[in-house]
């Protein structure tokens, strides 16, 4: 157990206490002799003839204890400071023990642990105020560090002070009206940002959607949107930060929306990829532009680019909207399942509903199929429901196989084993060849019920089916894996 170190002043006081200890039993000699008091001696008596002269009583009294010499006490050894990189380090170690500890279920434990994570966070952001700095400079040099799961928590706790320290400086200046120190910082991070996949990160996370990016850091983000042209940036980052940028622009005045507007048609039609994607997500997002978007995207026809707005849109819009804009996209979009899976996340309902109208109206079976798999995989009663309605009345074999993909991935065994075997009886469903591997693939889903019995009734339904090579050889390794031995035979005749 470590000790406290004492004060001089303690020192001297634990001195005089040895020292009184060590007197107490000669004073009580003294006492039991004749009464002689230490304290500072009377005048003399005259001696008297019954008295004893006053040199004999002097040689029975005690002597003054002499004042022992003072040493001066001994500095306090300061204990070594710790540096950035040492508390780094011990914020990597309280973040394993406490993935540990909640890997065990030592709830409290990893509790108590992420309690002193927190702490020595705030500790390390008071001690250093450089810290963002710092940080910046380690995810720098982190681009030829051996990758472990050491450094990758390094990264991620550096990432965390990048960001921390973003927040706290634009605080600091709201507070104070002075905008300097975020602002050279946050040109620190975008000049960052070139050097490696981790400060592209960190770069995104600290700066997209986020308040910090003012007109001052205009020129730094245009040249980023240049190197994501190049390649040397993810295209992803340079537009979110172009999008974050503009729309800070217009929120604190620095510019209007009609100028935005302008620029962002100036750049829709542009050769520059993310400038193109941060145009049309900027014009797509007001209504008034909104078709003049639209225009673009189709007369181009660029089908890829499409498919990067159609995510952005479903992540970006309100979802009745995004709707509208996939819908628009769909002649040159085609199927879009990642964009529907997004909006079908957000707004389960809202997806439903659009499924319901095209259903009854009996149109538009592709964008049907998707938003089934956007509202079937969101694990929401909702999205069951509409697997379910679509496997039995949807009459486009294909929304029946993607209802029974939704049915298998989130439905109970019960449910998810009835629609394959209805699947697999469906004539119009198996017709083709394709759709019978997709019952296949669909398989997978019921592993995780962990169910022999099951796979072992579903491999030998499906194996009767006109699957391919591929198809036949996924059913096989799904049987491996569930059955005893692969089961006592193949099914479909195969093994």
């Amino acid at each position: 157990m470590a000790t406290s170190m004492k004060t001089p002043a303690q020192i001297r006081q634990g001195r005089a206490a040895l020292l009184f200890a060590a007197l107490l039993p000669l004073l009580a000699l003294v006492g039991a002799l004749a009464a002689v008091k230490i304290a500072a001696p009377a005048a003399p008596p005259a001696p008297t003839a019954e008295s004893p002269p006053t040199a004999m009583v002097a040689t029975l009294a005690l002597p003054a204890p002499a004042t022992p010499p003072r040493v001066a006490a001994e500095p306090p050894v300061a204990a070594p400071a710790r540096t950035f990189d040492d508390r780094i380090d011990e914020l990597v170690a309280l973040g394993r023990r406490t993935a540990e500890r909640a890997q065990d279920d030592d709830h409290d434990g990893a509790a108590a642990s992420d309690r002193e994570a927190r702490a020595r966070f705030d500790e390390l952001m008071a001690a250093f105020a450089d810290a963002g700095e710092r940080a910046l400079r380690g995810l720098v040099a982190a681009i030829d560090a051996p990758v472990d799961g050491f450094v990758q928590g390094r990264e991620l706790v550096l990432q965390l002070v990048v960001v921390t320290a973003c927040a706290r400086r634009a605080a600091d200046a709201d507070a104070s009206g002075d905008r300097s120190p975020i602002d050279r910082f946050v040109h620190d991070v975008l000049a960052a940002i070139p050097a490696n996949a981790a400060m592209a990160v960190v770069g995104e996370r600290a700066l997209a959607r986020q308040p910090h990016l003012r007109l001052a850091h205009e020129t730094a983000v245009l040249r980023l949107v240049e190197l994501a042209g190049a390649g040397a940036v993810p295209q992803a980052t340079a537009t979110a930060l172009l999008l974050t940028l503009w729309d800070n622009l217009q929120r604190f005045g620095e510019r209007s929306s009609a100028a935005l507007a302008a620029l962002a048609l100036a750049l829709v039609d542009g050769a520059d990829p993310s400038q193109r994607l941060a145009a049309c997500r900027h014009l797509l997002r007001d209504p008034r532009y909104r078709a003049i978007a639209l225009a673009s995207l189709q007369t181009r026809g660029d089908r890829a680019f499409v498919a990067d707005v159609a995510t952005a849109v479903a992540q970006d819009l309100p979802v009745d909207d995004a709707l509208g804009v996939l819908a628009e996209l769909g002649p040159t979009l085609g199927r879009a399942p990642h964009a529907y899976l997004v909006c079908g996340h957000r707004d389960p309902d809202v997806v439903a509903d659009a499924y319901r109208r095209l259903l009854a109206d009996d149109v538009q079976p592709d964008r049907r199929a998707d938003l089934v798999a956007g509202v079937g995989m969101a694990r929401t009663a909702t999205g069951l429901d509409v697997a379910r309605t679509a496997l039995a009345h949807d009459p486009s074999p294909a929304v029946r196989l993607q209802a029974v993909f939704a049915l298998t991935a989130n439905a109970d065994l019960e449910t998810a084993l009835a629609a394959l075997l209805q699947a697999a009886d469906d004539a119009a469903l198996t017709a083709d060849p394709l759709r019978c591997d997709g019952l296949a693939y669909a398989l997978q889903n019921l592993e995780r019920h962990g169910d022999a019995d099951a796979i072992d009734r579903a491999t030998r339904r499906l194996g009767a089916l006109s699957l391919s090579a591929s198809g036949r050889a996924a059913l096989a390794a799904i049987r491996e894996r569930a059955l005893p031995g692969g089961g006592a035979s193949a099914p479909g005749g195969g093994r």
